[in-house]
């Protein structure tokens, strides 16, 4: 039984988002307990709370779902979207490696709504996962394009 393969962002966002949910949780304590302040602790430590539930949102959904048949986007414009591979033509990295470049393959009839790449953060994936996308796409067939 073949399971999808996830990969994950880094969590460089997730160490922010904790350190200041747990500020605002340090100043929720501290202003609930004045009468004058408790509706801004109150807004404080709800802030905190909100922090601390995007940061595992963050962390527990995956960037990208690869599947035996296609390429799901877990976040970004793309999310929950599945990309075919005999759609996809070829990879490329650009921007001194700072975007990964997923191209996709001509139609004879061009529409205007039709996706001509998707450009993925490639230093928000996790350098543990990068080699992963670029052999599962070796895999299906999807080699690097060399001349962009």
């Amino acid at each position: 039984m073949n399971t999808d393969t996830k990969i994950y962002e880094r969590p460089r966002q997730a160490i922010i988002s904790v350190c200041l949910a747990i500020c605002c949780f340090f100043v929720g304590v501290q202003y609930i307990s004045a009468e004058e302040t408790r509706l801004l602790g109150i807004v404080a430590f709800l802030l905190g709370a909100i922090f601390l539930i995007v940061t595992v949102y963050v962390i527990k959904t995956p960037m990208i779902i690869l599947s035996q048949d296609y390429i799901m986007f877990g976040t970004g414009n793309f999310a929950k979207k599945e990309i075919a591979y005999p759609t996809i033509e070829s990879w490329s990295l650009q921007n001194q490696d700072k975007h990964f470049f997923l191209h996709f393959k001509k139609n004879a009839q061009e529409d205007k709504d039709d996706i001509k790449e998707i450009i993925i953060n490639y230093n928000n994936v996790r350098k543990m996962d990068r080699q992963v996308l670029i052999d599962a796409l070796s895999k299906k067939g999807i080699y690097q394009n060399k001349r962009k």
